[in-house]
């Protein structure tokens, strides 16, 4: 075959060619970038069932097993103090206790309310105030139990004046405040409660609709101008502005969302995928939530979850995630 040598008027011919090809490859990059992020739906934006917009992923290095927390049994919520050194893990079985474990995995004690046997509690989140006070919440009591930081039971947290309430999920905000999800029979909302025990907000109800809620696990203030909540029966996250109004709904084929950890230094936000076996993690920052990469699968191996449950993030970027069936803390880390 004889060799074709490209003379002047080839080249601009190819040239023209190349610059009409790199256009149309820019273009398609674009309609990519655009389909690819999540652009949530406002909440005046018409809808006849759900907000929820798929979520296009973007991978960026996912966490991994650093090791793990054993002598758990059927774990479901955890807690870090702020030192990072006492790591609390409720039980849903056998003595139905919250343990407590220093950063080595090392058992030094549990946390059980008086009076009271593993027949007669059901502890199920767990979240630490600034000071180190430890609050628990009771599915079967129906209370939010208060210990010191060296272990003292307090009481338990009443509900607002003249209200009856289920707490379930637990977290502080940056005003110390306590900021909780109730699935008392017909209301399944968040109720915001100041450090004297007075309601401050209330916002949600139950349903599947908009801004409505069905047995909410989880609910975090995210910078003081954002609640985000796993409203885990409609299988997606609800947004709701600093007063409590309804914004969008992230989907994206969770099922079962529970457990709710962000990282504010990075606007990472961590999502438990309870049924899926998985933790998803998203980008919270603006007006748009956009996810970055899902860790995990099922199985009983290393970085394997059974039915994960509770989540927090300790102040050197650990993780640490309560694997339910698998009785273990998982730790993870970057």
């Amino acid at each position: 075959m004889q060799e074709v040598i490209a003379g002047p008027k080839d080249h601009s011919r190819k040239t023209i060619m190349l610059m009409v090809t790199l256009a149309l490859l820019t273009l398609s990059l674009v309609a990519v970038a655009v389909t690819g992020s999540l652009y949530v739906a406002g909440r005046d934006a018409a809808t006849s069932a759900l907000p929820v917009v798929s979520v296009g992923a973007t991978v960026q290095a996912p966490p991994y097993q650093l090791s793990i927390i054993a002598n758990a049994s059927r774990p479901l919520g955890v807690a870090v103090n702020a030192a990072g050194d006492r790591i609390y893990v409720t039980e849903s079985a056998g003595s139905r206790e919250t343990k407590v474990f220093d950063r080595e995995g090392k058992l030094l004690g549990s946390l059980a309310p008086p009076d009271t046997d593993s027949a007669s509690r059901n502890p199920i989140y767990v979240a630490v105030n600034a000071d180190g006070r430890v609050y628990i919440s009771d599915r079967l009591r129906r209370t939010i139990d208060i210990y010191s930081t060296d272990g003292a039971y307090e009481g338990n947290l009443a509900p607002p004046q003249g209200e009856d309430w289920s707490p379930l999920g637990l977290s502080f905000d940056e005003e110390g405040n306590l900021v909780v999800t109730d699935i008392s029979k017909g209301n399944h909302r968040v109720l915001v409660v100041n450090p004297q025990g007075e309601k401050v907000l209330e916002f949600g109800k139950e349903g599947k609709g908009p801004g409505e809620l069905s047995f909410p696990n989880a609910a975090l203030r995210l910078n003081q101008d954002r609640f985000v909540v796993s409203d885990s029966n409609n299988g997606r996250l609800a947004v709701f502005d600093g007063e409590g109004r309804f914004q969008f709904n992230v989907g994206g084929g969770m099922a079962l969302p529970r457990g709710l950890a962000y990282d504010a230094n990075t606007g990472r936000l961590y999502v438990v995928d309870t049924s899926n076996h998985r933790i998803v993690a998203y980008e919270a920052q603006g007006d748009r939530f956009r996810q970055l990469f899902t860790a995990g699968s099922e199985g009983v191996g290393d970085g394997e979850f059974e039915f994960p449950n509770g989540i927090a993030l300790d102040s050197n970027r650990r993780l640490y995630i309560t694997d339910r069936e698998n009785n273990r803390v998982g730790v993870w880390g970057y």
